[in-house]
């Protein structure tokens, strides 16, 4: 019976000890199989992030894209160590010259008004730029005079001083007129400037610019000189065969640019004057200088109308241009106003000379009525804006 009751306790206990040695057993596998995987999703996560922190320093390596209504595409290297802009300027007008029914841009004319593909080029953080702009509307194509509108080299020294200028120069420079002297919703020029040899004001020469100088107060203001070589309205690389040069000055103040109001933050002030040293040594025959007279034409077509000429200038005398502008600008309202004053001698061979003279004024008004964020919202750069002009 001892033998036999030992069996039993011992079976008992044996039972017992495996009872509970397998549930540990199995604890401890499970556990183990736990911390594996705890280190498996730990090295996957340390695998995520590696991938990761790669692909962002890929995305971060490549070229930005970006495009703007009205500036076009640019594509800028991610250190900014270079850029590349293009853009594109298309119009096409619909003429009515009174009385002038019998010409091809007469009553209901169509007129291809702008054709001009452009390309700025800029490296070292847009230190230096380079700007070609090709000139091809509807009454230009066939001559040697469209062949370029633009083209440009500068060096902006204002990036390691605000108190130095960019400097620009070559064929074809953007010049200044009056700042306001067109609008975001009038596109053309007033007649007399666009026809008394300033233009755009483009030139070939020498460009000094100071931009957002410091100014006391909530503002900023803007200054350029351009030294004319070849004679204002002589651009796209042509010469005027003459060594005088001319000298246009310009100025713009924004006084309240910077302060919170939106009533006053929009005002500007803005005059240029040009100084045109003509050459009465200068002929048709040797080079004509498109300053030595004005004339009030149509800027439309090879078939413009030309209202009136001055006599041609015949003296030496400078060609004295001034033009002032102002803007007020408040929420989607938008007030240009410019006026402009031209004067020269003209006869030489009067006993007292006589002066011709040209005055005029212009008054621009911009209602942007409706934009995807609502009436009475948006601007000329914002898709899908409606705007009265």
């Amino acid at each position: 019976m001892k033998k036999s009751t030992l069996g039993i306790l011992s079976f008992l206990f044996s039972a017992l000890f495996l009872f509970g040695l397998v549930p540990a057993l199995q604890a401890q596998n499970v556990d183990e199989k736990i911390k594996s995987l705890e280190q498996e999703l730990t090295k996957l996560k340390s695998q995520q992030m590696s991938l990761k922190k790669e692909a962002t320093a890929q995305a971060a390596a490549l070229p930005g894209f970006e495009y703007r209504p009205g500036s076009g595409l640019t594509i800028t290297a991610a250190d900014q160590s270079w850029g590349i802009n293009f853009y594109y300027e298309f119009a096409y007008d619909m003429m009515w010259l009174d009385g002038e029914d019998q010409r091809r841009e007469g009553d209901f004319g169509l007129f291809g008004r702008r054709n001009r593909p452009g390309v700025k080029y800029c490296w070292d953080r847009c230190f230096y730029e380079f700007t070609w702009e090709a000139d091809m509307d509807g009454d230009e194509t066939t001559t040697k005079e469209g062949l370029n509108q633009r083209s440009a080299f500068r060096v902006n020294f204002n990036q390691l001083n605000p108190f130095l200028p960019s400097v620009a120069t070559g064929m074809d420079i953007p010049g200044a007129g009056s700042r306001y002297r067109s609008s975001d919703l009038t596109f053309e020029l007033p007649l007399l400037d666009r026809n008394n040899g300033f233009n755009t004001g483009s030139h070939t020469g020498v460009e000094f610019q100071w931009e957002d100088l410091p100014f006391p107060g909530p503002g900023a203001n803007q200054f350029h000189y351009y030294w004319v070589i070849h004679g204002m309205g002589r651009s796209d690389g042509l010469k005027d065969q003459s060594n005088h040069t001319d000298h246009v000055l310009y100025y713009n103040i924004n006084p309240f640019s910077q302060s919170k109001s939106k009533w006053i933050e929009g005002i500007g002030l803005s005059a240029m004057a040009w100084f045109g040293n003509i050459d009465d040594r200068v002929t048709a025959n040797n080079g004509a200088n498109s300053t030595t007279s004005i004339s009030l034409r149509s800027q439309e077509g090879s078939t413009r109308v030309r209202f009136f000429s001055t006599p041609t200038q015949t003296r030496g005398d400078p060609h004295v241009f001034f033009e002032p502008s102002a803007q007020y600008k408040v929420g989607p309202y938008q007030l240009r106003v410019v006026g402009g004053a031209d004067r020269y001698h003209s006869d030489a061979t009067a006993a007292v000379p006589v002066p011709s003279r040209a005055f005029y004024w212009k008054f621009m008004n911009d209602l942007m009525v409706w934009s995807p964020k609502g009436l009475l919202t948006g601007s000329s750069t914002t898709p899908g804006t409606l705007g009265v002009g």
